[in-house]
């Protein structure tokens, strides 16, 4: 919604009146500014996402349980997307298309954030999960210690609040008058999105196929890392209690793993920074085939998932470098595969050939969707059986395994455009 906000900045002016520096006449800083909260939305995910299963163990729920709830974002995003798009095209409202439902979804964030951080206050230790558990749900649609879920919550609202606030008064909008939706079918609307991507699915070649299975395979191991690293950090590394009462040992320990945790989260955004740097200097100053780079990047996060599983024990030093070098993979991910997509795009539809770029790109992020469900519902199977802190480690060896068939699949993958006058045109579509 924020994108589509930020494409009708300054539709009322005259072409004659912008600026001639700027893009599309839309001044940077004004971009920047309408693009906040996507830095806030993803500031929420991140914070609470590793926060979620470990507060629903302290009210309660079961390690199988608390983990299943990890499904909301996916499977609320993939299905509320198409919905909300659809509505908001056929808004007819005096503030426009866009700000109403930006508007709703923050207020039902609020509600939704704050019912999941009050449940262990306001509720018996009995009925609490009913409340939260849903509740984290409504706020998928939409890193201290347990007992600071609140302020948690509501720091970051208040930051998308702020920064909701600040798209509203740079962007303008044009809103569109009664009837002119008239005709337009909203229910193909809303069911266009994923029809689109089992049609690209369907028709898809080989290649586009071969990497979509190396993205499903890398995502298990990112969300093993990103979902329930804290988890082990806290119970495995630790050895603390997510269930223990403040001031008892297990509380304390799985205290110091989360403090241990959240430096691992701050050293890993720096070292994938760094390597994504070092990724593209590779990509313009050498040979190197992209895919053989990728292929290197995503072993190391299979030897950082089977040093967790099987060598790190105890050692929180350890545990940190394997969480630093876990966000290796993700150097690469979000670049050379959807650049090799656009590259052989390019050619099929200059070739005359059938070839859509934007529904390619999403067959790939729907199959990295697949692999996040994979990566809980495997976890949920294993704490069925076992505790928490054996089956963490045995997670890590189903990251790992899936991680090494990734590079494996990566490093087979033929990405050469034989048929193109320029053999640079890969490596562009890749850094562009």
């Amino acid at each position: 919604m924020t994108y589509a906000i930020a494409a009708r900045v300054d539709q009322n002016s005259d072409d004659e009146s912008r600026p001639a520096d700027t893009a599309a006449g839309i001044p940077l800083w004004k971009l920047t500014l309408v693009a906040l909260p996507v830095l806030t939305v993803q500031a929420f995910w991140v914070s609470l996402m590793p926060c979620s299963a470990p507060y629903l163990l302290r009210l309660g729920l079961s390690t199988s349980m608390a983990t299943l709830n990890n499904l909301a974002g996916p499977i609320t995003g993939f299905f509320t997307g198409p919905l909300v798009g659809a509505v908001s095209d056929s808004l007819t409202s005096p503030f426009g298309r866009r700000r109403p439902v930006i508007a709703v979804g923050l207020a039902l964030t609020w509600v939704a954030g704050v019912l999941f951080a009050l449940a262990e206050h306001v509720l018996p230790a009995s009925t609490a999960p009913l409340m939260a558990a849903p509740m984290f749900w409504v706020l998928d649609v939409t890193i201290n210690i347990l007992q600071h879920m609140l302020e948690l919550v509501v720091l970051v609202c208040l930051l998308n609040t702020f920064a909701v606030a600040v798209q509203f008064s740079v962007a303008e909008e044009r809103p569109v008058a009664k009837g002119a939706q008239s005709g337009v079918d909203v229910r193909g609307r809303v069911l266009a999105p994923v029809l689109d991507v089992l049609e690209a699915a369907k028709g898809s070649s080989f290649l586009f196929r071969h990497l979509a299975a190396v993205q499903c395979l890398i995502a298990v191991g990112g969300s093993t890392w990103g979902l329930y690293a804290g988890q082990w950090f806290g119970v495995c590394v630790y050895r603390g209690d997510p269930r223990a009462p403040p001031g008892a040992a297990g509380h304390d320990a799985y205290a110091a793993g989360l403090r241990q945790f959240a430096h691992a989260g701050q050293s890993k955004a720096v070292f994938v920074l760094a390597s994504s740097l070092v990724v593209m200097s590779l990509l313009r100053q050498t040979g190197m085939r992209p895919m053989t780079i990728y292929a290197a990047l995503i072993c190391a996060g299979a030897v950082a998932s089977t040093a967790a599983a099987f060598f790190v024990q105890h050692d929180g030093a350890f545990a940190l470098l394997c969480a630093n070098l876990s966000g290796l993979p993700f150097a690469g991910a979000s670049a050379i595969p959807f650049g090799i997509v656009a590259a052989f795009s390019k050619r099929d539809e200059s070739q005359g050939k059938p070839s859509s770029i934007a529904l390619n790109m999403s067959f790939l992020n729907c199959a990295s969707t697949f692999g996040q469900q994979i990566c809980t519902l495997t976890l949920a199977l294993i704490e069925g059986s076992i505790d928490l802190a054996q089956a963490l480690p045995r997670m890590f060896i189903v990251a790992a395994s899936a991680e090494a068939l990734a590079a494996a699949g990566a490093y087979l993958v033929d990405d050469t455009l034989e048929q193109t006058s320029t053999g640079t045109e890969l490596k562009d579509s890749i850094l562009a």
